[in-house]
């Protein structure tokens, strides 16, 4: 078995030496052995005789959810989901693997950066109840459950917590001072990055770069927030005026890949409807895999 649990004869035929993506490792963990060379049958012989033999990417999507279940039957959906997981916990760096999988599946996106960014609601003040809304409404949207009247609701409050944050910082050197900005500031700023991810109501082109902006920009935030809670339980004043964070960022970005990793084992799905089509050039049976997942029995506890 490969890192993510996958056969490795699976795996190598799959994805080979292509980018790793959450619809392939999807995709891979849809697949068993017994069924590997017969979905890479023969699907045509021409007139000189010569064979040809229909890659995966050409199976139809009804076609992939079938193979799902044919090879794991009711377990399939627990297969992907923990190959997904496996995946999230692994990555060089969890913001960065968000936006991959926003292209692959924008709601269950949303519903692991709102977990990333539930990890700061301990640093707001009591009575602050803005950005937990906000986060709220997201995990909400992406059961498909918000209208957009919430969220746009929920976006205009958790600015508005953001810049009531940013007034109490007495410096005016923006985001990334983290010499002075405090861990309720950067905790209602995830909460506002996960429910702007949710606001996208026509994803293209032009909304792409603002997107991976605000998916990035929840995990970072999150990270700068338990950082600054750090800095200020401690009081080190070189440490709190030093431009070098990087042990304490290493050890935070790590934490918050077990946190994508169990919500993406915890994800409602059951109650989507609908499946996500994905949107990179790159995914593979994004809806039909998604549907798949979707079916799968509730919250699981991810294994060790």
């Amino acid at each position: 078995m490969n890192t993510y649990g996958i056969d490795k004869r699976v795996w190598s035929k799959v994805v080979g030496k292509k980018p790793v993506t959450p619809g392939l490792v999807a995709l891979a963990a849809s697949l068993c052995p017994e069924l590997l060379d017969e979905k890479t049958s023969v699907s045509r012989v021409d007139k000189n005789g010569k064979v040809s033999r229909r890659p995966f990417k050409s199976l139809a999507e009804a076609e992939q959810s079938d193979v799902a279940a044919e090879c794991h039957g009711r377990n399939a959906s627990v297969v992907i989901r923990d190959a997904l997981a496996k995946w999230a916990a692994s990555s060089v760096y969890i913001g960065d693997s968000l936006v991959d999988l926003f292209f692959w599946d924008p709601k269950l996106t949303v519903w692991c950066v709102s977990a990333v960014a539930a990890t700061t609601l301990k640093y707001l003040p009591a009575g602050e109840n803005r950005p937990r809304v906000a986060i709220e409404t997201a995990r909400r949207w992406a059961m498909g459950r918000a209208t957009q009247r919430e969220v746009n609701d929920a976006v205009t409050s958790a600015y508005a917590a953001t810049y009531a944050a940013r007034s109490r910082v007495p410096d005016e050197d923006g985001y990334d001072n983290q010499a002075f900005n405090t861990a309720d500031y950067y905790a209602a700023y995830s909460a506002m990055e996960a429910i702007d991810v949710a606001n996208e109501k026509n994803i293209d082109e032009e909304t792409m770069a603002a997107i991976e902006g605000a998916v990035g920009g929840a995990a970072k935030a999150a990270v700068y927030a338990a950082n600054a809670a750090y800095v200020a339980a401690a009081d080190v004043v070189a440490l709190r005026r030093s431009p070098n964070w990087a042990p304490l960022q290493k050890t935070e970005y790590l934490r918050l890949r077990e946190v994508v990793a169990d919500a993406i084992i915890n994800y409602p799905t059951g109650d989507m409807v609908n499946a996500s089509r994905g949107l990179s050039r790159n995914t593979l049976a994004a809806g039909a895999l998604g549907a798949v997942i979707g079916a799968g029995v509730m919250h699981f506890a991810r294994r060790p």
